[in-house]
């Protein structure tokens, strides 16, 4: 049976949060988390595409591929590999005919306005911004992962998310 790139989605969208959360929690830092997990699904990728590879179940070869992702990553010896376009490749082709690039480009923008804002607030608020709405970790679990207590981690989302909206609804 040949692979396809929506198998591959299929498999990506129901095992990026479980994923996500589980190397948050690992390496406490969002940036590292990202990086991690883009070596990880692009070397899945590359290995699901091939006809010979089995994987019975991909969200356990994942988390296992993160472990061992993990392992480099804590001996500082992590290397991230860089996507070269063939020459014949052109990226602007790549994207689909039925994407309206205007919304897509305004909901970007829109995103990184408030993104930008986010980063401006204090490292305890934007690390729990981040696991809450990026991670989608509940209160009790941001709880546990910096030691406050869950009213102080709602305390801190309600005033943010109440800042942002002063900023954004002038």
């Amino acid at each position: 049976m040949k692979r396809t790139e929506a198998d591959f989605e299929t498999i990506y969208h129901a095992t990026y949060p479980v994923l996500s959360r589980y190397l948050f929690r690992k390496t406490r830092r969002f940036e590292d988390a990202q990086d991690l997990l883009q070596e990880i699904y692009f070397a899945f990728y590359r290995l699901y595409l091939k006809e010979e590879s089995t994987i019975e179940n991909p969200q356990a070869y994942l988390l296992r591929m993160a472990e061992h992702e993990l392992g480099r990553y804590y001996q500082g010896k992590s290397q991230f590999n860089i996507v070269d376009f063939d020459s014949e490749d052109n990226p602007i082709e790549m994207v689909a005919d039925d994407v309206d690039l205007d919304t897509e480009v305004l909901n970007h923008l829109s995103t990184e306005l408030i993104w930008q804002e986010i980063q401006r607030m204090d490292e305890p608020v934007l690390s729990i911004l981040i696991a809450r709405f990026r991670f989608d970790l509940d209160y009790p679990e941001i709880a546990e992962l910096f030691a406050m207590p869950v009213t102080t981690i709602k305390s801190k989302v309600y005033k943010a998310i109440n800042q942002l909206k002063q900023k954004f609804n002038k």
